[in-house]
């Protein structure tokens, strides 16, 4: 029993250093934009640097319509479409329910922690851009399709549609809410090329469903990949401590039994 213990903690620790991926990575499909020169910004604070340099080479304001669809680009060219989650070495208690369960119980929900990897699905890359808007006090909403994700910022009273993950071919005109009113339909003229599946994505005669403004994003898989690294990290120590503290028994155990079998030492 101890030994089963000993060893049960020893696992638990060791799957904490184990650097391998269990569940399937999505691979580059060498069609939609993805810039591999850009995983070295691997933060917020570095895209949010980056953009800022790159708008003020190009004379773009930071207080423009024009400094959000850079941003757009340059997370569109950062990241190609597909889930990034979590290694066993991260956070082994999601990784192996989302292996077990699913539901993207793995999938990285952090902004920051998006950042680390060259992929990032259209939930996540929509983060991120919530992520600068909410540093820099910008209205944000999400827009929910029946399998897609995207974003509205809002400025100058007006909400602007991003999709930096299908990557439509927008206007600034075209990405006044009024434009398509929330209607699907309205959108799918702005996609082309590689996205053929945007009847899938956006649904037919459907309406987007339209998030609360400055909504926090995916809560309650936060608090279960927060509570799931904590565990991650500490659970080896539970069968630690049962192995000692059944040791400890042992030897009292043991104690008393000598004790029972000599009677002359015990007191009359």
């Amino acid at each position: 029993m101890r030994g089963l213990l000993l060893l049960s903690s020893l696992i638990l620790l060791l799957l904490n250093f184990i650097n391998k991926d269990i569940i399937e990575v999505d691979k580059y499909n060498f069609i939609e934009k993805y810039n591999p020169a850009l995983s070295n910004l691997n933060s917020v604070d570095k895209l949010i640097s980056y953009t800022d340099s790159t708008a003020k080479a190009s004379n773009i304001s930071q207080n423009s319509i024009e400094y959000w669809i850079l941003l757009k680009n340059i997370v569109s060219n950062r990241f190609y479409h597909g889930f990034s989650h979590y290694k066993l070495n991260e956070n082994w208690i999601a990784v192996l329910s989302d292996k077990i369960l699913g539901h993207g119980l793995a999938n990285k929900v952090i902004p920051d922690d998006i950042m680390k990897n060259p992929m990032a699905g259209c939930s996540q890359q929509v983060a991120i851009i919530m992520d600068v808007a909410s540093k820099k006090n910008i209205l944000y909403r999400s827009i929910g399709f029946p399998h897609h994700y995207a974003v509205e910022l809002n400025y100058n009273n007006n909400w602007y549609f991003f999709d930096p993950d299908m990557e439509p071919n927008l206007s600034i005109t075209d990405r006044l809410h009024q434009n398509w009113n929330g209607n699907n339909d309205n959108l799918k003229k702005y996609y082309y090329g590689e996205h053929k599946s945007v009847d899938f994505e956006l649904g037919k005669n459907e309406k987007a469903i339209l998030g609360v403004p400055n909504a926090k994003q995916a809560p309650r898989l936060k608090i279960f990949q927060a509570i799931t690294l904590f565990l991650s990290r500490l659970l080896w120590i539970v069968p630690l401590i049962l192995y000692f503290a059944l040791g400890k028994r042992n030897k009292k155990s043991s104690a008393n039994t000598k004790l029972t079998a000599i009677p002359h030492l015990l007191p009359a």
